[in-house]
């Protein structure tokens, strides 16, 4: 199966997860704009979208709760959104399950600045895809990224 799933990957690269992740993308919460993200990866030669999320309604007021919904579009696939407050840099996964695409869930920021930071995953068979927009890497030891995240402030 890791063979066939390798096969869809046109543009493959290795890279590690840190918790130094360098550049940034669009918000989720924008202040009080909701702003839908996405995870796209190559897939023979075509930008496919993989992921998705944006915040429920409500979301983005300032209250230090932030209330999302992710999707993974292959079905099978367990989708997962990473959260890390900062100035720390502890990630935290919301994981939704491998037999239904979409879950949501709720963020509760300790350090009630209303910031954080977002990345996106999909994952089967050992096999995780993460990223955010078009900045994506694979591993096949477990999530190995680092690379663009979203900055998400104001909910």
């Amino acid at each position: 199966m890791f063979a066939t799933i390798l096969g869809f990957f046109t543009t493959v690269a290795f890279v590690g997860f840190s918790v130094a992740v360098p550049g940034t993308a669009a918000a989720r919460c924008a202040g009080s704009t909701v702003v839908r993200s996405n995870l796209v990866i190559d897939q023979n030669g075509k930008k496919v979208e993989v992921a998705a999320e944006k915040p429920l309604s409500g979301t983005c007021n300032g209250n230090n709760v932030y209330q999302g919904t992710a999707v993974s579009q292959w079905p099978g696939w367990r989708p997962t959104v990473w959260i890390s407050e900062y100035p720390g840099d502890k990630w935290v996964p919301y994981r939704g399950s491998y037999s239904s695409p979409s879950f949501s869930y709720v963020h509760h920021d300790s350090d009630k600045n209303s910031s954080s930071r977002m990345i996106l995953c999909i994952d089967k068979d050992g096999l995780d895809i993460c990223g955010w927009g078009n900045d994506w890497g694979w591993s096949d030891e477990g999530v190995m990224y680092n690379g663009a995240f979203g900055t998400n402030h104001g909910y």
